[in-house]
């Protein structure tokens, strides 16, 4: 087992999440999301500069493809979950 994340794992994390969302087990998958995001701050996805890449531009297209698809997933599953917890009547 390995210490530090590395972006495979992320990006396996989001995979697991969308593929438990559209089998109807949403708890599983927001687990997968929410391990993800933790995963994802710990390699500092979110908040790296592009001079932190030096000339290794391949690997930032590919962390900041991730961070992206990462943050967008989160919002639409989240976002999702608490349009379904209002009351009809609201």
């Amino acid at each position: 087992m390995q210490d530090e994340p590395n972006i495979t794992t992320v990006q396996a994390g989001i995979v697991m999440s969308i593929t438990y969302n559209l089998y109807a087990l949403d708890k599983i998958g927001t687990s997968y999301c929410a391990e993800a995001i933790r995963l994802a701050e710990k390699l500092h996805l979110f908040d790296l500069p592009l001079d932190a890449y030096d000339t290794n531009y391949r690997k930032w297209a590919g962390d900041g493809y991730t961070a992206w698809n990462l943050y967008f997933w989160t919002t639409y599953v989240f976002t999702r979950e608490r349009e379904m917890e209002k009351p009809a009547w609201t």
